[in-house]
């Protein structure tokens, strides 16, 4: 152990006492424990999968890359939500979906 201290008129000053320890008597740092880290797998795509509409709101589109449904699917089937018709590029008929069924189709009046 090593001190170090002040003295004034012969006397040690106690304020300004310090006790340094040796390195080898100094307590040692508790060990850091290493956090898990979570990993979390990626389940790839199977090629069966590929293309089936899961229950639940999609967007599908043509090959042209233009949306031609959009909604609720269930079972594969557009429940609730809108089919949209084209004629080269140009948006014709958008039919609305309700329940499975086509209830309103619109742009059938629109002249060409």
């Amino acid at each position: 152990m090593i001190t170090e201290s002040t003295y004034n008129d012969g006397k040690i000053d106690e304020s300004s006492v310090k006790v340094y320890k040796p390195e080898s008597e100094r307590p040692k740092p508790a060990p850091v424990k290493e956090q898990p880290v979570e990993v979390k797998k990626i389940e790839p795509v199977k090629p069966a999968d590929v293309g089936i509409l899961t229950d639940g709101f999609h967007k599908t589109f043509d090959k042209k890359g233009r949306v031609a449904k959009e909604g609720e699917f269930k079972n594969g089937v557009l429940m609730e939500g809108k089919v949209y018709v084209y004629e080269g590029e140009k948006l014709v008929k958008t039919n609305i979906i309700k329940g499975g069924t086509v209830t309103k189709s619109i742009g059938d009046d629109i002249k060409k």
